[in-house]
């Protein structure tokens, strides 16, 4: 299970989720979660904050997946 770092619900590993592009610089494949909802709906609007929610939260970072399936990473910075 792995939890959004903006709702806090929990997700099975199959379901795609999304990580900030700062979180993933650090840390890498471990960087936290945002749920699609919470990343179309709140995270990558316009005027939001586009830190890391579970950094800022200091939340404890995702176990890295296990299979060699590529990460879905999407940059909002120009």
């Amino acid at each position: 299970m792995r939890t959004c770092s903006i709702c806090m619900k929990k997700f099975k590993k199959d379901i795609k989720m999304l990580s900030p592009m700062t979180c993933v610089r650090k840390h890498g494949s471990k960087a936290h979660k945002v749920c699609q909802r919470c990343w179309f709906t709140i995270f990558s609007k316009e005027d939001a904050n586009h830190e890391c929610p579970g950094c800022n939260k200091k939340l404890k970072l995702t176990k890295p997946p296990k299979s060699k399936a590529p990460i879905m990473v999407i940059d909002l910075t120009l």
